[in-house]
């Protein structure tokens, strides 16, 4: 399981399927799944997403890319649905929060 999170974290824009993890460790997917649960509170799917969300607050801190460059870099499916999950879970659009940090608010 430290493996699997690990990799997810290190590695977000790969999109590795739950089926893919759970044959990797030679479980069924509900086992996975329910591991993860047990784990850390939250499905694979949930944790990837978290991941993926950290590592775009990452890029937006630290880079210049766009935010569609982003979203493609990350492998999101839209502008629209990563903007969407970004302000969900962080209370604030992703370019409002690039520019209140490079505001310095």
């Amino acid at each position: 399981m430290q493996s699997i999170m690990k990799q997810m974290k290190e590695f977000p824009q790969h999109n590795i399927s739950i089926e893919k993890w759970a044959s990797q460790l030679g479980i069924s997917t509900s086992y996975l799944h329910k591991l993860f649960i047990q784990e850390i509170g939250m499905s694979p799917h949930s944790y990837a997403i978290k991941c993926k969300l950290e590592r775009a607050k990452k890029i937006l801190r630290e880079t210049n890319l766009s935010i569609t460059d982003i979203t493609e870099d990350l492998g999101f499916g839209s502008i629209h649905y990563f903007s969407r999950l970004f302000t969900q879970n962080f209370g604030e659009s992703p370019s409002a929060y690039r520019k209140r940090l490079r505001e310095g608010y």
